[in-house]
């Protein structure tokens, strides 16, 4: 992992009703990690990685991708860069859960028949398969967040961003995120998440993250973080037991 893929420098952002989410951050994110933002409710994680993503311009400082400053809504970065947000009434809208499936491929131009195939695969990988033809509002909040998953694996973008993957998600999908979230990072794609789960991002990241107040406090290994219980205390965050 010696190649930058993204970065920030000096990120500040303020939201409309004068609310400074971040102040002055800096970030280095290497191709094929996987990169976990740590921290209390209200940090600025979410916000962070809006940014990161190019669907928030910093008030101040600026996002590099490749080297090259992010333009926010730049067609090569939502096809290199997808974000899967922590509610997915945020991100599906289309009549069945295949529509929202489709969506990306079908603004790429592809086949239908190619379209089909990829869209039974992603919701195979997710467990989804036999919803595919249900309305995305008649399905629990945990299918959703699974469809939501699908709807950006399928056109598998280089980076891939989740903010809260795992809240209020069963063990067992859990477990399934990591399996791809692993997989993904085989062939050198890049994962950044936002996570209240210290174990989850223990098990999982190659570096980890925290911010307090909009602050990057600490970066370093899950081993280096995971021994300093005042930080974690101070960030809401609790020690993984058996750790």
């Amino acid at each position: 992992m010696t190649d930058e893929i993204l970065s920030c420098s000096d990120v500040w952002f303020r939201y409309p009703d004068g609310t400074i989410a971040l102040r002055g951050i800096s970030l280095t994110i290497y191709e094929g990690e996987i990169l976990a933002i740590l921290g209390p409710n209200g940090a600025g994680k979410s916000t962070l990685l809006l940014v990161l993503a190019g669907l928030l311009k910093p008030w101040r400082g600026f996002v590099s991708y490749r080297g090259e400053r992010l333009r926010v809504d730049d067609p090569l970065i939502r096809r290199s860069i997808g974000m899967v947000f922590q509610n997915p009434d945020d991100q599906l809208f289309c009549p069945t859960v295949f529509d929202d499936l489709a969506f990306s491929l079908r603004q790429l131009e592809l086949p239908e028949d190619e379209i089909k195939r990829r869209v039974e695969e992603a919701a195979l990988l997710v467990g989804v398969s036999h919803l595919l033809h249900k309305p995305p509002y008649r399905l629990s909040f945990g299918e959703k967040k699974r469809v939501a998953l699908a709807s950006i694996l399928i056109y598998d973008p280089e980076i891939l961003i989740l903010d809260e993957p795992t809240s209020s998600m069963s063990p067992r999908f859990i477990f399934q995120i990591k399996e791809i979230l692993e997989e993904r990072r085989s062939i050198g794609r890049t994962h950044i998440l936002a996570t209240q789960d210290v174990e989850f991002a223990y098990e999982l990241a190659d570096r980890i993250v925290i911010i307090i107040e909009g602050r990057l406090r600490r970066e370093g290994s899950p081993e280096i973080i995971i021994q300093e219980p005042n930080l974690l205390e101070e960030a809401d965050l609790k020690i993984p037991k058996g750790v």
